[in-house]
């Protein structure tokens, strides 16, 4: 008795420190903006780069994403993202902001659209066409929220949306273009009042508004595997869905083809829904196929200067090209890489790095303090000295000072 008794305490012993342990993963946060335009309390979600979070002062910019149907699509997407602007490095790191639902229909729907019971019963197409009050609402009143709490290059941002959130990031680049740089549409519903759109992009002016903007549209085919299996052979539910996308497709394609960057991609073992996930992933490597940072290797450190690092720092001032601002190199990355050098005792390699993060961000601590290592190590130690003192100048908890000390 005392035995079971004494592995009952146990047990709940250790399960109480294994919930003292645990920790929630955490992707973002919430916050909330009012809204004059749409009299509404409006919540939106919100994803920084894992550096932002730790250095909320930083003097980086970062391209801002922002994600329609957000209480779905949100976490699929920045789950992309960290997957392929960390260990990958294929795109760069942003701030991504979803925008949740509050009523769908009004919002995204940029026009109303005749009743077509049962898949459209009047009480639902009543309430839509607000979609440019939304626009209005995310221009003046969200986008500008975002802009001035947080280090984003304000002349470079990207809109996704799927469905009838595609439709209504399509209306924003034919009509709106100049509010955002990158759109990416999976599956939009083309169909919807009477396939409007393919008119809107059939008629309006090509001018400078669209040099430099990229558009990437992933359709769909099949609408269930269910249905497939049954042997129907692709979605055309509402009547004339499968027409209206492939006929939009050709005219975006006639007309805008050697005008934008262009992406239609067809995705016939996709339905409806599967093909955000899939259309997210492919259209932000889509947007962002000029960026591809070299991976540091071994052999990196052959004729490091000229090679490697060059190639790095191209790889920035290209992508702050294509944004119209100054995105620099990384410093946590190159302060990985500098540490990894300064291990092979690769002394002036790391320094080179080291130098490049106290130029590009002078208020860095770390970045002074690493410097001062490099220095130290090469025996440098008046120049060690004075890195150290600036590293505890901007931050008095720095490792730097009991280095000065010793």
């Amino acid at each position: 008795m005392k035995t079971h008794i004494l592995l009952s305490l146990l047990f709940i012993y250790s399960s109480f420190l294994l919930a003292q342990e645990s920790k929630p993963i955490e992707i973002g946060f919430t916050n909330t903006i009012y809204s004059e335009i749409l009299n509404e309390e409006r919540e939106y979600f919100i994803y920084l780069p894992n550096e932002l979070k730790t250095n909320p002062e930083t003097i980086q910019n970062y391209p801002v994403t922002y994600v329609l149907d957000a209480e779905h699509y949100f976490i699929p997407f920045v789950g992309h993202l960290e997957s392929l602007s960390s260990a990958h490095m294929l795109i760069p790191r942003m701030i991504v902001i979803g925008i949740p639902n509050t009523n769908r229909w009004r919002d995204l729907a940029p026009t109303t659209t005749p009743p077509n019971p049962p898949y459209l019963p009047e009480f639902i197409t009543s309430q839509a066409g607000g979609g440019d009050k939304f626009l209005d609402f995310v221009e003046k009143e969200l986008i500008p929220e975002i802009e001035k709490n947080y280090p984003a290059a304000i002349s470079h941002r990207t809109l996704i949306g799927h469905s009838l959130g595609g439709i209504l990031a399509l209306h924003t680049f034919i009509n709106r273009t100049d509010l955002f740089d990158n759109y990416i549409a999976t599956d939009p519903a083309v169909w919807w009042n009477d396939q409007y759109l393919i008119d809107e992009f059939k008629e309006k002016p090509i001018d400078s508004r669209f040099s430099k903007k990229s558009l990437f549209i992933g359709n769909a085919n099949y609408i269930t595997g269910y249905e497939k299996r049954q042997g129907s052979i692709a979605e055309d539910y509402p009547e004339g869905s499968m027409e209206a996308k492939t006929k939009l497709a050709a005219v975006i394609q006639d007309r805008f083809g050697d005008q934008i960057r262009l992406k239609i991609k067809e995705y016939p073992d996709e339905n409806h829904m599967t093909v955000v996930h899939i259309g997210q992933y492919e259209g932000i490597r889509f947007l962002y196929d000029y960026f591809n940072l070299p991976t540091f290797l071994p052999s990196s450190v052959e004729n490091f200067e000229d090679g490697f690092l060059q190639d790095y720092t191209e790889q920035f001032e290209n992508l702050s090209y294509h944004a119209g601002a100054e995105i620099k190199p990384y410093e946590d990355n190159l302060g990985v890489i500098g540490f990894f050098l300064m291990s092979m005792n690769l002394i002036e390699e790391a320094e080179a790095l080291y130098k490049i993060n106290t130029r590009n961000f002078p208020e860095s601590y770390q970045a002074w303090n690493a410097l001062g290592d490099c220095y130290a190590a090469q025996g440098e130690m008046e120049k060690a000295k004075k890195a150290y003192e600036k590293s505890v100048a901007l931050n008095k908890e720095s490792p730097a000072r009991e280095k000065l000390q010793e």
